[in-house]
């Protein structure tokens, strides 16, 4: 009787641990899902940053050059000491420093660099200052 009882629980230790090893070792859950990306970093795939608009986003990556941005919604100024012409848009970012930025019509500037100049014709679009030093003027008093 005692050598059935022995193996029994030999039989049992068996068991449970080949049963735990199967658990961990072929585990083929599937991770966890992606996190959907947030409006800015959906936005901000697919960018080539020469300033084409792109599904209603255009952002400009260079520095210390002059160019034409086309009319878009949104319009993401990165570079530095660039000197722009910007047509109609929405939202206009300034990431960058010391940028000139003429735009045709805007009705948000938002800066995050430093010493920028934004030049604006129409309606005064509202303005949020994270930055430091940048001006928003009419076109009219340039």
């Amino acid at each position: 009787m005692r050598t059935r009882r022995t193996s029994t629980v030999a039989l049992t230790a068996l068991l449970v641990a080949a049963g735990l090893s199967a658990c961990t070792a072929g585990d083929t859950t599937d991770p966890a899902p992606t996190p959907t990306p947030t409006p800015t970093e959906a936005r901000s795939t697919g960018i080539d940053g020469t300033g084409a608009c792109l599904d209603g986003v255009a952002t400009w990556a260079q520095d210390d050059a002059t160019a034409e941005v086309d009319d878009c919604a949104f319009v993401d100024i990165v570079g530095s000491g660039n000197d722009l012409t910007v047509g109609t848009v929405e939202q206009l970012t300034l990431e960058g420093n010391d940028t000139t930025v003429v735009v045709g019509s805007v009705q948000h500037v938002t800066n995050t660099g430093e010493g920028n100049t934004v030049w604006y014709d129409g309606d005064e679009p509202s303005f949020d200052e994270r930055g430091s030093g940048t001006t928003v003027m009419p076109l009219s008093a340039r």
